[in-house]
């Protein structure tokens, strides 16, 4: 009997021996990072620039969209459809210095040819595209039947000072209240009414995506960076009043986009001119900051932007957000967000100073982001994605999970019709193929070595090569800037 215990009582340390040795083993584990595509890089010491260690990117759980099962195939149907460059080009917002010249008010013949090379997914109109209502909304029409797939006609429209559109008599755009005077009159029914009256006249011309609100709460009050495009310092406020917009836009099928994620209320400084920090904390932040983007969530907003400052305090290093797999990750997983993310406008100096064009897109999609926004340039960063997808450094399935989220927005505000687009033919069942002695016939052998297809699909056909990135398409207005920045 006393051997019998002891023979058992050995066993049990042995086997706890091998149990405690393969729970350290894995947790030495380290999970490789994918080798980055070859493309143009800034380099700047550690104590000057940005420098994030590269995380694999944490891929967001299938949870169900508000309209079910339903959207989802939709979605399926359209995708589908689509080539490897037309789900490419889906991730992309750009001005259109990048597709025939800042000051076009019109389409050319270098727009047309350029909107067939590079089918982006969306077009930010400035000022100087805009005369009249008249001539807007033929330039929108103009845009839209010149798309692969519809697009969004982006502007950025907020009300006081920031109201580009309502700035021009021409254009029919009414005059609201900046947002600090609804935060200071408390004025929830206010806000709702400016934003549905804003999107009222923004669809009328054409119009489908307005960059705001802002939903970044005011730390410093008036001095920090946004002014009055801020809602003012109380965190519960800025929430109800963030929230009250969502809804005045979306309620009249304008996209509405909070911004500028995690918060830059409390800086003073622009990401345009430079690199800008935070050093307020995740729990201050979350105590603070992201009270806001919560409420949002939980209304559904369409999409959330970026911020292009630094939040050392929550990455480790100075890496901008826009391209932060700690920060995107933070609003995917911590607030549960699985919506539109569109990076912070990717040609400010806070980005270009550090990153090439190519390379701070590339980062931008590790990081998560779905809509790479004015990035500095469009040609040899369209073919670094493309080149990045065949060579392994990105995968189909990631492109896949943004083009998804960007086109179940556009079916929801009906951008696109689904039945515009052929059923998807059903995946053959192996085991349920009735297979025949003749399918496998002398006759039928070696078709699949014709001439005709050999090489195909074989890997020697060359690749396209990369443009370079060329200083004419810098992503920035020549006569007007832009409005995204901070």
């Amino acid at each position: 009997m006393l051997v019998a215990v002891a023979v058992v009582t050995v066993a049990l340390a042995v086997c706890g021996m091998f149990a405690i040795k393969r729970i350290m083993n894995e947790k030495e584990q380290v999970i490789p990072t994918p080798e980055p595509v070859a493309v143009e890089t800034k380099t700047e010491s550690p104590e000057e620039g940005p420098q994030e260690t590269p995380e694999p990117v944490q891929k967001p759980e299938e949870t169900p969209s508000p309209e079910g099962l339903a959207l989802q195939k939709k979605v399926e149907r359209v995708l589908a459809s689509m080539t490897l460059r037309q789900k490419i080009g889906q991730m992309f917002v750009v001005d259109m210095s990048q597709l025939g010249g800042s000051s076009n008010t019109s389409i050319n013949q270098r727009t047309r040819s350029r909107l067939n090379t590079y089918p982006v997914g969306g077009v930010l109109l400035t000022g100087v595209n805009m005369s009249s209502a008249p001539q807007t909304t033929a330039f929108i029409q103009e845009l839209q039947r010149n798309a692969d797939t519809p697009m969004f006609i982006a502007v950025e429209e907020e009300g006081g000072d920031a109201s580009l559109l309502a700035s021009n008599p021409n254009l029919n755009i009414p005059k609201v209240k900046d947002a600090r005077q609804y935060g200071d009159d408390r004025d929830a029914e206010g806000a709702t009414n400016a934003a549905r009256q804003i999107a009222e006249a923004l669809g009328s011309l054409g119009f489908n995506l307005n960059l705001a609100p802002v939903a970044d709460v005011a730390l410093d009050g008036e001095a920090s960076v946004l002014g009055r495009r801020c809602f003012g310092t109380d965190a519960k406020l800025t929430a109800q009043l963030a929230e009250a917009q969502v809804k005045g836009y979306q309620e009249v099928n304008i996209s509405a986009v909070m911004k500028y994620f995690p918060g830059c209320g409390g800086v003073s400084e622009s990401t345009k001119d430079g690199y800008v920090e935070t050093t307020r904390t995740k729990e201050e932040m979350r105590a603070v900051e992201w009270i806001p983007y919560m409420t949002g969530i939980t209304a559904g907003v369409d999409a959330i932007m970026m911020s292009n400052i630094a939040a050392p305090q929550l990455t480790g290093d100075r890496t901008p957000c826009s391209l932060s797999q700690k920060v995107v990750g933070i609003l995917r997983s911590e607030l549960g967000y699985n919506g539109m993310i569109i990076s912070g406008a990717l040609n400010e100096q806070a980005i270009t100073k550090y990153y090439s064009s190519s390379e701070a897109v590339l980062k931008a999609i590790d990081a998560g982001a779905d809509i790479m926004y004015l990035p500095a340039s469009l040609e040899g960063t369209y073919s670094a994605v493309e080149s990045a997808v065949r060579n392994g450094r990105l995968s189909e399935e990631r492109i896949d999970q943004s083009v998804s989220r960007i086109l179940a927005v556009k079916i929801v505000r009906k951008l696109i019709d689904p039945e515009d687009y052929p059923e998807p033919s059903p995946t053959p069942d192996p085991d349920e193929q009735n297979w025949e002695e003749d399918d496998w016939s002398d006759e039928d052998d070696g078709d699949d070595w014709s001439d005709e297809d050999d090489g195909e699909d074989n890997g020697w056909a060359n690749e396209e090569e990369q443009s370079e990135e060329d200083g004419e398409e810098s992503g920035s207005q020549s006569e007007e800037e832009p409005e995204g920045g901070q």
